[in-house]
């Protein structure tokens, strides 16, 4: 379900971004979007929750930078990171931040993420119009 929740997740973000009229290329590189011919725009999704183990335990999902190439690259350029929480097939904007605030990090947990103080969607936005 990992690679096809990533598709379905960059399938939400691109709807967003037509929805408010943005223009954008989807690119699928070691960066998903690049919206104004400028902005460089990686999508991570998580689960909002994963149930570990015989023990049924249930742990705060996490977000996964599997290549490590790439996070150096999106870190050298200091792109922007959009943050989806997924539940079942629904998505939610956590945030967004920029890559150099993951430090080289594979994993980051929602609750780690939250620490990062990413910007919402409104305040993203007027953060791209006002450069």
């Amino acid at each position: 379900m990992g690679k096809e929740a990533g598709m379905k997740g960059e399938f939400f973000f691109g709807s967003l971004l037509r929805d408010k009229g943005i223009e954008y290329t989807f690119e699928n590189s070691w960066y998903d979007f690049l919206i104004k011919e400028k902005y460089k725009v990686e999508v991570k999704s998580c689960q909002l929750s994963v149930k570990q183990g015989k023990t049924n335990n249930i742990h705060v999902g996490r977000f996964d930078f599997t290549n490590k190439e790439n996070r150096k690259r999106q870190i050298n350029e200091n792109i922007w990171i959009c943050l989806l929480v997924r539940h079942r097939d629904q998505f939610i904007i956590y945030g967004f931040i920029r890559a150099k605030k993951l430090s080289g990090k594979r994993y980051l947990s929602i609750h780690q993420a939250r620490e990062l103080r990413p910007m919402d969607l409104e305040d993203w936005l007027l953060e791209l119009y006002r450069e």
